[in-house]
């Protein structure tokens, strides 16, 4: 099975009381063989955020079944780095947080900073230098703020001297100009150094990255968030971050407050979810505590995540 914390051993969850919003942190979680791809999955960190803000109009009775949530409403939230290695090339889908954090934002994420990003890729075998992508679903801080480190004297510099970071052009330009709603989730100091350093390539649309790995632009969440399809001897892999970042999250109506575009979220996940149930394609979610990478089936009367054996 793919292993989550609750049935893994790797950690132990919290149980319903987190209060004190202490979780004892995995590195690895490991997620599956797709084709001749690896793909792993490192927990970088774990955030507490309002559960209004994660299910939006939905009244709590309902998204609270399927979550845990605490005395302070705070659902815990994993923030999951995908690995994918080809054979020929690594790549990551998001980087988390990172260790260079404001009080600000570490209150407002309800963490710590204590990036478990290298440590995981360590146990992977994998140096820094060795990540030749990194895809960027957007560039909210808990996706993007592990693409840099400090350089030992206060200034953040890309931790991946190799890599070449992807995003989406109407990304970039909202992160750069971003709205009132919004600005709160942008941190210029964790994108602006991979632009400094020739390392970003902004791309428009979908875009086929490499052999087996496509990039699709979705909208929803942000205007410019992207999903990434990963395919291997037919097989594949729908990395859609935030669009689908619980598995709460399969309902169309279950949809975050802080999608700025949320009717776009719930026509693209009408038309992807079931599709991919249909022709047993794989699911992965970026938030997710439980379960990381899952089949999606229609059980008959709604679509439901199964986990996947690996």
């Amino acid at each position: 099975m793919a292993k989550g914390r609750g049935d893994s051993g790797y950690c132990a969850k919290g149980g319903d009381d987190t209060d004190n919003q202490k979780n004892v942190k995995c590195e690895i979680v490991p997620a599956m063989k797709l084709g001749k791809f690896q793909i792993d999955v490192i927990v970088e960190n774990t955030s507490y955020v309002d559960g209004g803000m994660m299910f939006g109009v939905v009244p709590k009775k309902l998204w609270a079944k399927d979550v845990q949530v605490n005395g302070q409403n705070l659902v815990p939230m994993d923030l999951n780095v995908f690995v994918i290695r080809t054979g020929e090339q690594t790549i990551l889908v998001d980087t988390g947080l990172g260790e260079i954090l404001t009080e600000k934002q570490q209150k407002m994420y309800g963490t710590d900073p204590e990036s478990k990003l290298e440590s995981g890729l360590a146990e992977l075998g994998i140096k820094p230098d060795q990540v030749d992508y990194v895809i960027h679903t957007h560039l909210h801080l808990d996706h993007i703020g592990g693409a840099v480190k400090d350089d030992g004297n206060g200034n953040p510099v890309p931790r991946f001297s190799e890599a070449q970071h992807i995003v989406q052009k109407l990304e970039w330009e909202a992160a750069n100009n971003p709205d009132e709603r919004s600005e709160a989730a942008y941190d210029k100091s964790k994108f602006m150094p991979l632009y400094d350093a020739g390392q970003l390539k902004i791309i428009e649309g979908n875009v086929e990255l490499i052999a087996g790995i496509k990039l699709v632009l979705t909208g929803g969440h942000t205007m410019g968030h992207q999903g990434v399809i990963v395919e291997s001897e037919g097989e594949r892999l729908f990395l859609f971050a935030d669009i689908v970042p619980f598995e709460a999250h399969i309902r169309p109506a279950y949809v975050a407050s802080a999608d700025l575009f949320p009717l776009e979220t719930i026509k693209i996940k009408k038309e992807l979810l079931p599709e991919i149930a249909q022709h047993g394609w794989y699911l992965g979610f970026d938030h997710e505590i439980d379960i990381k990478v899952c089949r999606i089936v229609d059980n008959g009367m709604k679509l439901v995540a199964e986990k996947v054996e690996v």
